[in-house]
């Protein structure tokens, strides 16, 4: 039977966009391919910019007495050709070397809010270092907020805590009035996030305090925590999913295991707008022994009280002196 001139520009007509859909398919795949091999290069470069010979290129700006210590204000070369300031509270104690926490704030705080809680640290014979983070406070122009723009300054803030919180650690052992074995991460909130993987990495961190902190991103990002406040801080889901994917390298659930078997103080909000719940459980339930875990009836930012931001600094300042001896 011999096919009509219909039926056979049908049936070449159909063979036509079969080819066509089987190209677009191998194109697609391709592209798809190619998208995740540029994001896994992309990801590996999130962890590049420490660099333990780099001159640290110290230079004191201010130096003054406060209650109990001193204070100086410094800037250090923590990446190539950044001169990033630092403050530096912490106690004098004659023929004793004391413990130092380094401090990585919160997204939207900047490096003088040191100068809110030295006092107490100072005062419990510790130090407490913070350096400006990038497009914060004194580095501001370095940022760039809105948009993609603000997405992609995010991410490269967080890669650059990753380098800069341990180039910290560098200067702290050139300072002979700081015990090496007693050098902890102290991160709150995105410093927490965003310091889980600079803590795990370095073992010269004794130990973390991880305050307002949580993982797994998306649920981070765009969870509700139950809060009447919460939806405001919530971001739609397909720019939740944009940002854990930007931020997935620092991703907590993936770096909070392996601090262990250093120690880690957990400090989380009963009441908090922004950490959904579930967010710190999995991050405190991820973490290696040993851990302890402290919650405060409070939220994120509503109801933290100086009165409860003192009680937070006794807790940390009483956790570290319960810790064993260091080794020598």
């Amino acid at each position: 039977m011999t096919a009509t001139p219909e039926a056979r520009s049908f049936f070449s007509r159909w063979r036509w966009m079969r080819r066509l859909g089987c190209a677009l398919a191998v194109l697609t795949a391709s592209a798809a391919l190619l998208l995740f091999a540029a994001k896994k290069v992309w990801d590996a470069q999130f962890f590049q910019g420490y660099d333990s010979r780099l001159a640290l290129r110290e230079n004191r700006l201010d130096r003054r007495p406060v209650p109990g210590g001193l204070r100086e204000k410094w800037t250090l070369q923590l990446t190539p050709g950044k001169e990033v300031p630092v403050l530096f509270q912490y106690a004098t104690v004659p023929d004793r070397k004391i413990p130092c926490l380094v401090l990585l704030y919160g997204i939207g705080q900047k490096m003088s809010f040191l100068d809110e809680i030295a006092p107490l640290y100072v005062q419990a014979g510790m130090g407490l270092i913070c350096h400006e983070q990038l497009g914060q406070g004194e580095r501001k122009s370095e940022g760039s907020k809105g948009g993609w723009k603000g997405l992609l300054a995010l991410r490269r803030r967080a890669s650059a805590n990753f380098a800069e919180a341990r180039r910290i650690v560098d200067f702290l052992e050139t300072r002979p009035e700081v015990d090496p074995r007693r050098i902890f991460l102290f991160g709150i909130s995105f410093g927490a996030i965003t310091g889980t993987a600079p803590l795990a990495a370095d073992s010269r961190f004794s130990g973390g305090i991880l305050m307002w902190g949580g993982g797994d991103l998306p649920l981070l990002l765009g969870g509700d925590t139950g809060s009447s406040r919460s939806g405001k801080n919530r971001l739609s889901p397909w720019a939740a999913r944009l940002s854990a994917s930007l931020l997935s390298p620092a991703e907590p659930l993936d770096w909070v295991r392996d601090v262990g078997p250093r120690p880690l103080l957990f400090q989380n909000a009963l009441a908090d707008e922004i950490i959904p719940r579930r967010s710190t459980e999995a991050y405190f339930q991820k973490a290696a022994e040993p851990k302890k875990i402290l919650w405060y009836s409070c939220g994120h930012e509503v109801g933290l009280t100086k009165e409860l931001i003192q009680r937070i600094v006794l807790d940390q300042i009483a956790w570290i002196g319960s810790l064993p001896p260091p080794a020598r």
